[in-house]
């Protein structure tokens, strides 16, 4: 059995959140322009709110601020291999010289404490993004003894 991990990550990092990723409304026509994290928004009643005042048709909350940065400090299990290979006595009466079967997998996990959803590793995120896709995969490797006669 074999097993292969790659994190990638950045320890000490500000990212910037601007655009429709900080601002609810802010895009043409309103359209999915309201993330989660914009529910939580300051009324009289939720003065400790993490988001200001919403508000359409002003600009009070597109100012530049430090309000809109975050740690962009992150670790991602970027890739992720397991595999297994086949004991020779079980596939050598086939002709079979190796076989290995393996799981892999990319961007499977990410620890960070910047906007839900969002990539830290986006520089002066926008909201206007693909997001990262988890990616699985299955293989078999497969090679074939030459010197084997049916």
């Amino acid at each position: 059995m074999d097993l292969s991990l790659l994190f990638q990550g950045v320890g000490k990092r500000d990212n910037y959140m601007s655009g429709i990723g900080a601002w609810a409304f802010h895009s043409t026509n309103f359209q999915g322009s309201a993330y989660e994290h914009h529910k939580d928004y300051w009324t009289s009643e939720n003065p400790d709110a993490s988001y200001p005042r919403l508000t359409v048709g002003l600009d009070n909350n597109q100012k530049p601020s430090a309000h809109w940065i975050r740690s962009g400090a992150y670790l991602r299990l970027k890739n992720l291999v397991l595999g297994y290979t086949i004991p020779d006595a079980l596939i050598s009466k086939w002709g079979v010289g190796n076989l290995r079967v393996y799981l892999s997998g990319q961007n499977l996990w990410t620890l960070d404490n910047f906007y839900p959803g969002f990539d830290p590793e986006k520089e002066n995120n926008t909201g206007q993004f693909y997001p990262i896709m988890k990616t699985y995969s299955i293989g078999l490797t497969l090679n074939l003894n030459k010197n084997h006669s049916n």
